[in-house]
């Protein structure tokens, strides 16, 4: 856990309130109760401020932004820009896994089918596989559970990972990816469709083993012609 204490430094602001960083704020609490966190969500009355200058002005040493706040967001990129530190929620969970073998599986189409269905067959061999991630449950509340004694230890967790996750996932390493489809999506995020497949690229540099994909997404195939 060194890496991680330094990493969150002392002061932790946690971006967004949605089901992940709800699970996040519960890792961190549970495991670090001394730090000071501050918690900003611009929808939720559950957050400690909804005023992204009050963020900026706590001056914190780590941020954990969820999903659905892009790090070009201009008052996210002025507090990054100061050299703090920033995590996303999966990350932050994969600092506490051990035995635990991982899947991950990402795709403009179908990934939640697949992963689903890799579960069920994971499930056959250990009946605690976790699924989670974008799909079902925080990564961060599997953890919270382990850590509690409220649940073992997975064989195998089958993780499903959305672009903007793999947009800043720097810390987890996956033992198999899988990129099921590419087609354009997402582009109100994305400059274009270039820097989308980018992103979905990047669990390639995340993945240690293999990496299977499915040649029948024209797309796909593009970067691989026989």
């Amino acid at each position: 856990m060194t890496e991680l204490t330094a990493i969150l430094g002392k002061k932790v602001a946690l971006v967004g309130l949605g089901k992940s960083g709800q699970a996040a704020k519960s890792l961190i609490e549970f495991q670090f109760p001394n730090l000071d966190l501050i918690t900003f969500d611009d929808s939720s009355k559950e957050a400690d401020t909804l005023n992204p200058d009050e963020v900026v002005k706590f001056n914190p040493t780590c941020l954990i932004v969820s999903p659905g706040y892009p790090l070009s967001t201009p008052w996210l990129q002025k507090t990054i820009s100061t050299g703090v530190s920033f995590l996303n929620e999966v990350d932050l969970a994969s600092f506490y896994l051990t035995t635990e073998k991982s899947i991950g599986i990402t795709g403009s189409i179908g990934k939640s089918t697949t992963a689903a269905m890799i579960y069920q067959g994971a499930h056959t061999m250990d009946s605690n596989a976790f699924l989670g991630a974008n799909f079902g449950t925080p990564f961060c509340e599997y953890i919270v559970d382990v850590l509690k004694n409220q649940r073992p230890r997975a064989q195998w967790l089958i993780l499903e990972l959305s672009s903007y996750h793999l947009e800043t996932l720097k810390h987890l390493t996956l033992d198999l990816g899988i990129i099921t489809y590419l087609a354009p999506n997402h582009l109100e995020r994305y400059p274009n469709v270039d820097s989308y497949y980018e992103t979905k690229w990047k669990i390639a540099d995340r993945t240690k083993g293999q990496v299977l994909l499915n040649m029948h997404s024209d797309d796909i195939a593009k970067e691989f012609p026989k």
